[in-house]
């Protein structure tokens, strides 16, 4: 497994990704999810038996194979506390948010973090005042490297997924973990 937390200052590469073929150095102190991403990736380009083969255009993963289409909603009205305790009872890290029936933004864990740090009391916050809007999306058709490479760009870790400019699902940076993960496994 990849450490987490201080892992002193210079550390191999080879260590964390387990190929003794890599041994490009660089201090490290934390490994985010978008690091391992990028380190995953990293494995593409090394040239020899860890190349992955080349697969037809038709053979690609599409952002729409990998998205959540099961939308979790909330209207913008909600309480924050409400909105978080929606996320944590069904274990999922953000919300798109309704205004009437249309989509006016998305509220994340990282959201109601900040706004728990910002404020004394979030007794009185709504949804509305915390949310991200306009909502980022990314159409389904579009690969899995472009999503985490916008997704990387825009510091975000859940992105809406749109087909024909409506929205039809989410993707989340664990879910490109999950599938880089596969794709180097099947590299290896």
């Amino acid at each position: 497994g990849f450490p987490i937390g201080d892992v002193g200052n210079d550390k191999v590469m080879s260590d964390l990704i387990g190929s003794s073929l890599i041994t490009h150095h660089w201090p490290l102190t934390t490994i985010s999810c978008m690091s391992v991403l990028f380190l995953l990736e990293y494995v593409h380009l090394i040239p020899g038996h860890l190349l992955p083969q080349k697969k037809e255009r038709n053979d690609m993963a599409t952002v729409g194979q990998l998205m959540n289409s099961d939308l979790s909603v909330i209207t913008e009205d909600v309480a924050l506390k409400q909105a978080a305790g929606h996320m944590q009872a069904e274990r999922i890290g953000s919300l798109l948010v309704k205004r009437g029936e249309d989509f006016c933004g998305i509220i994340t864990e990282t959201d109601v973090v900040r706004a728990v740090a910002e404020h004394d009391d979030v007794r009185g916050i709504s949804v509305a005042q915390v949310m991200s809007s306009p909502i980022l999306s990314v159409e389904k058709k579009l690969s899995p490297h472009y999503a985490r490479d916008f997704m990387a760009s825009k510091r975000i870790r859940h992105l809406a997924v749109t087909e024909e400019g409506k929205i039809v699902g989410i993707i989340s940076v664990r879910d490109l973990l999950a599938y880089f993960k596969t794709v180097s496994k099947e590299i290896s």
